[in-house]
This record gives structure tokens, sequence and C-alpha cells, in this order.
């Protein structure tokens, strides 16, 4: 009887053993060992993300790495594929060796239909994944490089007068400006108060000046299929006339006499008689500007539920604007700053903004700080995940552009601006009395406002 109980004792001991020794034998590290949390953001002092972005090394990002017996495993990206918060990649297989776990796949975006391969591999303190082929929905039919539109006049809606009622109502008039840089789309109730005026100041003062000092600034703006918007962009000196911005000066006579003929002549004067904007005018602003294509990881864009999406890198735009400049900035500090920021609760945001200006009695900042809570809100929103705009296309013609949903949280700023604006030497008071307050004033009444881009596909022949 000893010698069967010894047997058994032995017999369930070796059961205990392999069962012990299964449990544990995973093809690969340890999971425990493995599953965490991977991150390169620049508050980590001990980055162990290594994250590469269609060939580009992409910082400032976290991903959560998991697996339970190293067979197959989970990723979840956080805000690294534009317009996916936190994309979920699940039951990756992973083939495991001594020290990681390796996988490769496909996966698409649960809220903006991107494409993309992933591979990579996992150790134990080190996470590394590569995202290639990636493909923003939409990206077949936008994914272009196009070029600022040129200057025409032509038809264009119009209000027009009719007769029988003495009424204005919409219609045609030919040789209008029809076509900028700038797309301009209004539409308003023709017998409100100063409807005429306010249709007038979108369509030609807005219209002509945008379409004149656009091009001054962009050549062509890229949409890659990636996601990525590239621009070439100067930052020579813009001017309006023969005056550059620096040579215009409010205290000299025979500056401002420059400035006041030629918005005169532009503005009052009809294309019949010399005046309006002219394609000679552009020319001659832009003939001779230095062009240079902005870096990649600066602007994204990507689609979703119909709208057009520019998501904004502002780390990166804000270090590059500071070199264009010529000055140094510390891209860590920016990048730890900016994202502490977009974490914080909008509402404590704003009050902590509050609480800063009664010391510092800034008037920028006080307007910022005073702003409606719900237009800060959306407009920290729209920062954090990206602009709503449209994309369309007419008559070979492309137009990216906000709505007036997305301006109204701005023309409540600029209501707010008012007082800064008056107190421009020699024409602030008529640019607010003239245009400031008449669109603030009759904003409720407007019933469509578009203003964007009017672009030019330039990349199919």
């Amino acid at each position: 009887m000893k010698k069967i109980s010894i047997v058994l004792i032995s017999f369930l001991g070796c059961i205990t053993g392999m069962l012990t020794s299964c449990s544990e034998d995973y093809p690969g590290p340890n999971p425990v060992d493995v599953t965490a949390n991977y991150s390169n953001k620049f508050s980590n002092t001990n980055s162990n993300l290594l994250l590469t972005y269609n060939g580009e090394e992409m910082i400032g990002k976290s991903v959560d790495f998991s697996t339970v017996k190293g067979e197959t495993g989970n990723i979840t990206l956080y805000d690294i594929i534009p317009g996916e918060e936190a994309l979920k990649l699940t039951a990756i297989t992973l083939i495991g060796n001594a020290n990681s776990y390796s996988f490769k796949g496909n996966g698409v975006g649960s809220n903006t239909e991107t494409t993309f391969n992933y591979e990579g591999y996992v150790e134990k303190g080190k996470l590394e994944i590569n995202l290639t082929e990636i493909k923003m929905g939409n990206s077949t039919q936008w994914g272009h490089s196009y070029r600022m539109s040129d200057l025409e006049y032509g038809k264009r809606k119009d209000p027009v007068l009719n007769k029988e009622t003495n009424l204005y109502e919409w219609g045609e008039a030919e040789n209008k400006l029809s076509i900028t840089a700038l797309h301009t789309d209004m539409d308003i109730d023709l017998q409100e108060d100063e409807a005429l005026f306010l249709y007038a100041t979108v369509s030609d003062v807005i219209k002509g000046f945008g379409g004149y000092l656009v091009p001054q600034l962009l050549q062509t703006v890229t949409l890659s299929p990636d996601g990525n918007i590239i621009a070439d962009y100067t930052t020579d000196e813009m001017q309006i006339g023969e005056q550059k911005f620096s040579e215009i000066d409010m205290d000299n006579q025979d500056s401002m006499s420059k400035l006041m003929q030629f918005i005169s002549m532009k503005l009052f004067f009809p294309v019949e008689y010399g005046g309006g904007f002219s394609a000679a005018d552009i020319e001659s602003v832009t003939t001779g500007r230095t062009y240079t294509s902005s870096p990649r990881g600066l602007v994204y864009w990507y689609s979703q539920n119909g709208l057009f999406y520019v998501k904004l890198n502002l780390p990166a735009i804000i270090v590059k604007a500071m070199q264009d400049k010529g000055k140094n900035v510390d891209y860590n500090l920016i990048a730890t700053l900016t994202d502490a920021l977009l974490k914080s609760n909008p509402a404590q945001l704003q009050t902590i903004l509050v609480t800063i200006n009664k010391q510092l009695d800034n008037s920028l900042l006080s307007i910022i700080a005073e702003m409606d809570k719900n237009d800060f809100q959306t407009i920290f929103t729209w920062i954090k995940n990206g602009i709503p705009m449209h994309l369309d296309n007419a008559n070979g013609h492309t137009h990216i552009y906000v709505d007036k949903a997305v301006l109204t949280p701005f023309i409540n700023l600029l209501s707010g601006m008012i007082p800064t604006l008056e107190a421009i030497p020699t024409f602030g008071e008529l640019l607010v009395t003239g245009y400031v307050k008449p669109i603030v004033k009759a904003w409720p009444v407007i019933k469509t406002l578009n203003i964007g881009l009017d672009l030019k596909v330039s990349d199919i022949k």
C-alpha cells in the first residue's frame, strides 16, 4: 500500500510539473514583461517606443501592447493615424524567439477608413512599430497636388434688381471678380438692411484682397495620400502695392497716400476704368519670391462623415515658425507644454488664463480669456482633434473651405477685438465702422458664408 501511495504521489508530482511547465512555456518572453504602454513623449525621460510613419520617425506618441499567452497580441495606437484617437488592432499573430515577439499585418481606421500596413517587434522595455502604405479614406479622390487658381473676371452670382418688383434677387452679372485664390460663397436675405453691402464686402473686398495676398504666401498645397499636408510657402515679406509691409509708415504722409491710393483704386473703381485687382497685380508681387516646401508632420488631413479635417501638430508648427524667424527654441519644452494643455480641461484652462491676465493685463490674452465658454471649448476641440472643413470640386476647381458654423466663434472673437482695431492709427476706425461692425451685426441673418482656398489640381496630366 505504501508503495502504491509513493507511486501515486510521484505520478501527481509529474503531472503538476508538466502543467506548471506548460503554463510557462511561451514562444517568447514572459507576456507580463512586454505587456505595457510604450511612449516616446517628450515628458517621458526613458523613451521606449520607436515609431515610424511612412518611413519618417514620429515622436510625442504612445502605444499600448498586450499579450496573454504570447501567441496573439493587441496594439492600441493613440492619436497616430490622423482622426483616430485610439485605434485598436486585435488578435495579431505573434512570432516569438528568446528575447522578443515580432508581428506584422494590416489595419483599417474605425473612424476614417484609413488603410495601412504595420510591422515591428516588442521586447522587454522596447517596442518598435513601422506604419507603411498609409492611405487616408478618400485619398484616391483628394490626394493630389494643387496650385492656387488664377484671378479671373466673368459671370458671377450677384444681386440683380427686378424692375417689376423693384427688389433685388439672386441672378448673374457679367465682368465680375469670379475667381481668385480665395474662395468665397455667400447667401443672405437680400431684403435685409445692408445686404448688398455685405455681399459686396465678401465677394469683392475680401475675395479680392485675399486673392491678392494668398499667392504671396502659398504657391502649392499637396494633400499626400498618407495624410500629410505639404505647402510650398514663402517667408519673403508681403506687400501692398509698391510698399512692403515694413515700409508702410502710419506717420508718413507719403507712405499712407500710396497705400490709400492703391486700396481706393482696387476697391472703388470699376474694372473698365483700371480698378479692381488684376492678374498683373498678383504677378508683380509674386515674381521673384522664393518658395520652399514645408516639412512633413506639421499638418495632417483626414476625412470623416463627409467632412475634410485639418489637424495641426502645434509643437512642430510653433518651433518651425520661430526657426523661420531665426530664433532657437527647445522643441521638447514646447511639445511638453502643448501636450499638457491639450490634455487639460477647457473650462479650467480658460479660468487659468483669466487669472494670469489679471496680472499681465494683455489685450490679446484678455480677448481669449473672456471668450464665450462654448466658443472657447469649440476652438479647443478643433485644435485638439482637427478643424472641420469642406472639400468639393466644381468646374475644374477644388474648394477647401470653412462654413458659417466654424466661422461663428471667430466672428464672436472679432466682436471683442473692436476696441483694439479702432485704436489702429489712420484707418482703424474706418475699418471697424465700415466693415467689422456691419458684419458682426448682420451675422445672425447671413444664411451661408463659406471662405477658403480656390485650387486647381496640378499633378494630373
